[in-house]
């Protein structure tokens, strides 16, 4: 059963929910007055609108075209785009404790998701997002390590732009932390550049540990042809008892040197 209000109750709710809404406002627009907007919409509603999933999206005809519409404004929003998306990058993932929190939280859309937003916001930005690259790089020497992994995933989503932080990234497949260790060789495939330095990098975790790095034989599937020294190492994988460890030497095979995968006799 619902608890039942008298009128003065009612209209005590009503004036706290107009307060927390009106602060929201006053807290979006007095720290933070320079959102970037695109036809009148600010860059936070178009990130939703890229990547923001329900369960009614499923059936949304309309889905693909709305998605298209939000990329192309977050582009032509461009590297105005950047300052915000840092600061969402490093939001920390946790229920707000107070209702000032709950206010600012709204006010910026400092939720769970929004390290994922902005995430997503440098992968449509791509190239475009290349002058945020030192700033990301500087991220990677926080001392905290969730941030340190955070760097690491921006650059990974810019792409191949994000080159300059390969010998940052290198440095760090030795992070003090194993999270980090791998947020950096998945970005380090998916800049997928420099191939003569990364590469060589990436074969000792393929017989690192009594199972290999499932991320590194990703990471070099990311190189293409350009990884063809990984392929003796991945050929001996299609034999490992590990079925899932198989699967993968596979998968990274098929886009390294396919003729290694039909020569091998693998299906």
């Amino acid at each position: 059963m619902w608890p039942r209000f008298s009128c003065l109750q009612k209209l005590y709710l009503v004036f706290i929910f107009s307060a927390a809404a009106f602060l929201t406002v006053a807290v979006r627009h007095v720290l933070f007055p320079d959102e970037p907007h695109y036809h009148g919409r600010a860059l936070t509603a178009w990130l939703y609108q890229s990547r923001h999933h329900t369960l009614e999206d499923q059936y949304d005809r309309q889905r693909p075209a709305r998605m298209l519409e939000a990329d192309d404004a977050i582009r032509q929003i461009g590297t105005n785009a950047l300052p915000r998306l840092l600061k969402m990058l490093v939001v920390k993932e946790r229920p707000p404790r107070s209702i000032i929190e709950f206010c600012y939280s709204a006010a910026f859309l400092l939720d769970r998701k929004s390290s994922r937003l902005a995430l997503s916001g440098f992968e449509v930005l791509g190239p475009i997002a290349r002058p945020a690259v030192p700033a990301l790089i500087n991220l990677l020497n926080d001392q905290d390590a969730e941030i340190r992994c955070q760097g690491a995933n921006g650059l990974a989503a810019i792409g191949p732009a994000a080159a300059d932080a390969i010998p940052t990234l290198l440095q760090h497949m030795a992070d003090r932390d194993g999270y980090v260790e791998l947020c950096s060789i998945s970005a380090l495939g998916r800049i997928h550049q420099q191939p003569e330095l990364v590469v060589p990098a990436l074969l000792p975790y393929l017989a690192k540990g009594p199972l290999p790095n499932p991320t590194a034989m990703e990471a070099l599937a990311g190189f293409g042809d350009q990884a063809k020294s990984a392929v003796p190492a991945l050929l001996r994988l299609l034999s490992h008892p590990q079925r899932e460890v198989r699967i993968e030497a596979t998968n990274a095979l098929q886009h390294i040197d396919p003729a290694a995968v039909a020569q091998a006799g693998v299906k």
